[in-house]
């Protein structure tokens, strides 16, 4: 747990950092929705107008109660870029079905993408990823 809290705390720094020169368009990226980049977002977002977006690959949520109660609704219509591979056997693609269906369910907008690979990166998943940069950053 004190390994989440102090990626809380480094986030929290490069994102006061980025605000200080003037970057409003800001987007995360993590494997896992607790307290990583994309939990931090959609809960404690410490920009008003919250994030350009959030992406989460092989991701899951394994603290869905407490997530709630914490959400930011700066960030409530932040888009998230959810992928996962097919063939995943470090994080089923099932943990990752249920971190979507969790986020839909309270109202996020989730782009989701499966590839037929494992716990990996390919380059179609490479290809979604940059056109959702350019999307969500422009």
């Amino acid at each position: 747990m004190a390994g989440f809290r102090d990626a809380d705390a480094q986030i929290r720094r490069l994102i006061a950092r980025e605000v200080e020169r003037e970057f409003r368009r800001i987007a995360l990226s993590s494997p896992v929705f607790h307290k990583g980049p994309p939990y931090l977002c959609i809960r404690q977002c410490v920009l008003p107008e919250g994030l350009a977006g959030v992406m989460a690959l092989s991701s899951y949520f394994p603290r869905e109660s407490s997530f709630s109660a914490e959400r930011a609704p700066a960030n409530n219509s932040t888009p998230i870029f959810m992928a996962h591979g097919q063939g995943d056997t470090v994080l089923p693609l099932a943990m990752g079905v249920q971190a979507r269906n969790f986020l839909k369910a309270q109202g996020y907008l989730v782009e989701w993408h499966e590839y037929p690979m494992g716990h990996a990166v390919c380059a179609a998943e490479v290809t979604d990823i940059r056109e959702f940069l350019f999307r969500v950053l422009s």
